[in-house]
């Protein structure tokens, strides 16, 4: 089999180049900026959760503007579900269902200036009859920078890159490859405006978005997985006159619409809702991701999870035959999970 070495163009090359040198900018801003200990305030917070304390730290306090406060931690959890049947008349499929995951960040109010680092990782599991494939693959990290402007108005900058960890298949069949790490792979710049009416409600609008699109497994860049341009091949030759592309650029608006905080002591509720339009590609074809997550603290590490996570995305085309090439258009893509959770701070 006849293998292929992946050309970038000089435009690629320095894209790469930014990328990197902006996640390089963005995970070093806080030793930049840094002071000695001894200037900065720790929160010290009554009846309310450490997740609650960072919502809170990107909230502008107009009491606090000579405050320099600081959250830095993470929070790690396991949700399980098990189901087993021994004779059971009407039938059934004895299963386990496990997802692993872990949130580090990492926030700094400084005055009227907001650094903020996350880092989410989580992987899931399920097992049926001597298999197990995924349910749960997520490799996220985010930077935030804001400046408080005036009434609860803040000019930010949101930097934010996305992939999963390992291969994903066209179950039932595992030898087809239709996911693997970096294939998608996302890099999102934003800049606009920040409103936050109180520590709970975000509304961000940025007009001046662009959204890059990376697939850097040549085989399914070949086949145009995830939008971009797919590779020409000769039935004849057996073989590609030319091979897919691995980037796809675009430039747009976003607006994102969240709600993070503690209903009461017991129910924590996060939601975050995503769209974007491309500027110069169907602009009227939003692409929408939606997430929700509510967690029931039951005891101190016990709790009960309900995540659900919808995406909409006009240029991932969701069916693809037994060789992986693509078949139809976009539609709706929506999991949900409820289980029991095992979870811990530190």
């Amino acid at each position: 089999m006849a293998s292929y070495a992946i050309k970038y163009s000089w435009q690629e090359r320095i894209f790469f180049i930014l990328a990197f040198s902006l996640i390089l900018f963005a995970c070093f801003t806080e030793i930049i900026v840094a002071q000695d200990a001894s200037d900065t305030a720790n929160l010290h917070m009554k009846d309310v959760s450490i997740l609650s304390m960072v919502d809170t730290l990107e909230y502008y306090d107009e009491n606090l503007t000579d405050s320099i406060m600081k959250v830095s931690g993470g929070t790690a959890s396991i949700l399980a579900s098990e189901s087993t049947f021994t004779n059971w008349a009407s039938g059934g499929q004895n299963s386990v269902t496990g997802i692993g995951k872990v949130r580090l960040y990492s926030n700094k109010r400084k005055h009227k200036n907001y650094y903020g680092h996350t880092l989410n990782a989580a992987l899931g599991y399920i097992g049926a009859s001597g298999e197990f494939r995924k349910t749960e693959d997520r490799l996220d990290y985010y930077f935030k920078y804001s400046r408080y402007l005036k009434k609860k108005k803040y000019l930010s900058m949101m930097l934010s890159f996305k992939t999963q960890m390992i291969p994903g298949y066209n179950y039932p069949n595992d030898s087809v490859k239709i996911s693997n790490f970096m294939a998608p792979g996302y890099i999102m710049l934003k800049v606009g405006v920040d409103y936050m009416p109180n520590r709970k409600i975000k509304i961000f609008v940025a007009p001046l978005s662009s959204k890059i699109t990376m697939v850097a497994d040549k085989n399914l860049a070949n086949k145009g997985a995830f939008g971009v341009v797919q590779g020409t091949f000769d039935a004849f030759a057996q073989t590609f006159l030319s091979m897919g592309e691995n980037l796809r650029y675009e430039f747009g608006g976003y607006v994102v619409l969240s709600f993070k905080g503690d209903i009461t002591k017991m129910l924590r509720l996060e939601t975050e809702l995503d769209l974007f339009s491309n500027y110069k590609n169907n602009p009227q074809n939003i692409d929408v991701d939606w997430q929700l997550e509510a967690k029931l603290k039951i005891s101190k590490v016990f709790s009960v999870n309900f995540e659900s996570h919808l995406i909409y995305d006009d240029d991932i085309k969701t069916e693809v035959d037994e060789a992986g090439t693509v078949l139809q258009g976009p539609k709706v893509q929506f999991k949900q999970f409820l289980g029991l959770g095992v979870s811990f701070a530190f």
